[in-house]
């Protein structure tokens, strides 16, 4: 009887496998995770990246 109970809960291969193989969510690694985490963490780090990059656009124009 152990027996039987010990197999039903063990996992199985192809569930191993399945949830291995899952990637995560975008937000969560790459570009976007690093510019939220970043750059627009708080309300005061968006208020910088936007003025400077307000900043940096309006130099590049006039160039």
């Amino acid at each position: 009887m152990a027996d039987i109970a010990a197999e039903a809960s063990a996992p199985r291969p192809a569930e191993d496998a399945a949830l291995t193989q899952r990637r995560p969510p975008m937000l969560a690694v790459g570009p976007v995770a690093w510019a939220r985490a970043n750059l627009f963490s708080s309300w005061i780090s968006t208020a910088v990246t936007l003025a400077l990059g307000y900043l940096l656009i309006r130099w590049a124009m006039g160039f």
